[in-house]
């Protein structure tokens, strides 16, 4: 019990480990009147994707829940 303590107080301490919190919503794109947009809030920041589907939203959001911060960053390429 006393090494699962010590490693738990360890990783809180750890400069390394950091919790993000992230919420996430899937609209439906009204100006097109197809599709969805996935909104990812995290902290301040607001991004706001275009998708052709549902599916395509909840992939993003797994990625996104997955640090694959890429994959988001070539989905919000799609909207410029």
């Amino acid at each position: 019990i006393y090494s699962l303590l010590t490693d738990a107080l360890a990783s809180s301490h750890n400069p390394v480990i950091m919790e993000t919190f992230m919420t996430f919503s899937i609209l439906p794109n009204i100006a097109l009147g197809m599709g969805v947009i996935l909104v990812i809030q995290q902290q301040d920041q607001t991004v706001r994707i275009p998708c052709h589907n549902r599916a395509t939203a909840e992939d993003l959001k797994r990625r996104a829940l997955r640090g694959d911060w890429n994959a988001v960053r070539v989905a919000l390429s799609w909207a410029s």
